[in-house]
């Protein structure tokens, strides 16, 4: 699902849609959400609506900023998060996201890999 104009609704809709599913892989890079502000609060409900749940999550060049971040964050510091590979690049992430997502990975003992690459606003 990579570069189709994703909106808010259809967010929804696939996280309906996946709802009991056996998705673990899921690539909506490219989709310009950080657009829609309905869009980030809908990552969680896509996140866990397949069981087991998703592993793989790709969100590349999707405008994340600081929401995108909270939410995603949101997302990693739960208990049932099952996500193992996450791909944050070529976004809108500066330092504070960073902060935002360094909390949030405290709480988490299953990510195994986090791409941050291309996100020409990380200083440190």
């Amino acid at each position: 699902l990579c570069n189709v104009g994703f909106s808010a609704q259809h967010l929804q809709d696939l996280a309906s849609a996946m709802n009991g599913t056996q998705i673990t892989k899921l690539d909506l890079s490219k989709n310009d959400m950080g657009a829609v502000d309905q869009t980030w609060n809908l990552i969680p409900i896509a996140v866990h609506s397949s069981q087991p749940g998703l592993k793989w999550l790709k969100l590349s060049e999707c405008r994340l900023g600081r929401r995108g971040c909270t939410s995603v964050a949101q997302v990693l510091q739960e208990k049932d998060c099952k996500l193992e590979l996450l791909y944050l690049d070529g976004n809108e992430i500066d330092d504070e996201c960073c902060s935002i997502l360094t909390s949030s990975l405290q709480r988490n003992e299953v990510l195994e890999t986090l791409n941050l690459e291309d996100n020409d606003q990380i200083t440190g």
